[in-house]
């Protein structure tokens, strides 16, 4: 890990790059902590044509030229920054080399985000919301640069857009995350009539499953969970909230009460003997509902899932509003 002082240079750098400024203390924090400086000297190729640099560069001092080879010889040059200047934002997320490249014209010191040995998704996921601001940030810079650059957006935007879709979705069950629950369920609420309720629901003995038939088992039966959520919901309208806990939201508040008798019911109807070594394992749940207009979606999640984790230590298997 950096020392303090090479925190504070590094911070001092990204600081300046459009796409990392105005971040909170705590998030520049963390893009400072796995980032990376590195001394070129001139003529040093910082990337060489149909390499993979999935990495945000801002430069500290020198002077960086962007060209792309010809095939008659030579190249083209794209660009050049200077100090102060980044580069890099379009690949950040990418999948596909470049056709480009780059290199010092004098020397030069680049402050690179993710460090060399890391991978961007990997340091997002300790900050999901971190994540998705970046790719908001980098679809209003596309916008941007449609007026200069229509062809080069045109090529992006459709990645962007499926990259924003991945950041919002859960690996793991398929399910929309913790962060799309806070960006898009005050509309979807406001869309279906404002009068919603929020379901948390957590299983009560979900921990005996990884502890004794293994995490991969546990994985398994977190999937089936997301299946029985969702065969409740709405599109859009269930999310994995954190953990083994879901959130499921009902558009219309009167009929919570009997989607969460349908939700207990149908986890404890799961055949999980394919995974529990056929033993007669049965799960069963706990549901924490509170009612929730779009000004409130934050504040009922937190009501919601403060009830769950209450009828889960009295012993669980049923649903109970918040009042």
């Amino acid at each position: 890990m950096a020392d303090h002082a090479d925190i504070t240079r590094k911070k001092a750098v990204l600081g300046g790059v459009p796409l990392l400024a105005d971040l909170t203390a705590s998030q520049l924090q963390l893009v400072a902590a796995h980032s990376s400086l590195r001394s070129f000297e001139a003529g040093a190729t910082i990337r060489a044509p149909g390499s993979l640099d999935n990495r945000l560069h801002a430069i500290e001092t020198g002077n960086v030229l962007v060209a792309h080879p010809e095939a008659a010889g030579g190249e083209r040059v794209l660009a050049t920054y200077i100090d102060g200047e980044s580069f890099g934002e379009l690949d950040l997320f990418g999948s596909e080399p470049g056709e480009y490249t780059v290199r010092a014209v004098t020397h030069t010191v680049l402050c690179s985000f993710p460090a060399p040995d890391e991978q961007v998704e990997e340091v997002l996921a300790v900050d999901p919301a971190l994540g998705a601001e970046l790719v908001e940030r980098l679809l209003r810079e596309i916008g941007e640069r449609t007026r200069s650059a229509n062809a080069l957006v045109s090529e992006k935007a459709p990645w962007i857009e499926g990259l924003r879709r991945q950041i919002l979705t859960d690996k793991l069950t398929g399910l929309p995350n913790a962060t799309y629950l806070k960006q898009e369920m005050p509309g979807i609420i406001a869309k279906n009539g404002g009068d919603a309720a929020i379901l948390m629901i957590k299983p009560d003995n979900f921990k005996q499953i990884n502890d004794t038939y293994g995490h991969d088992a546990g994985d398994a039966v977190l999937i089936r969970l997301a299946s029985t959520v969702r065969s409740e919901a709405e599109e859009g309208m269930c999310a994995r909230f954190k953990g083994d806990v879901y959130c499921l939201i009902v558009a219309d508040g009167k009929e919570a009460d009997s989607r969460a008798q349908s939700v207990l019911d149908g986890v404890r109807a799961l055949d999980l003997s394919d995974y529990t070594r056929g033993d007669g394992f049965v799960l069963t749940a706990s549901v924490g509902m509170a009612c929730c207009t779009e000004e409130t979606v934050e504040r009922a999640c937190e009501r919601a899932f403060s009830k769950v984790m209450q009828i889960r230590e009295e012993g669980g298997d049923r649903f109970d509003w918040s009042r």
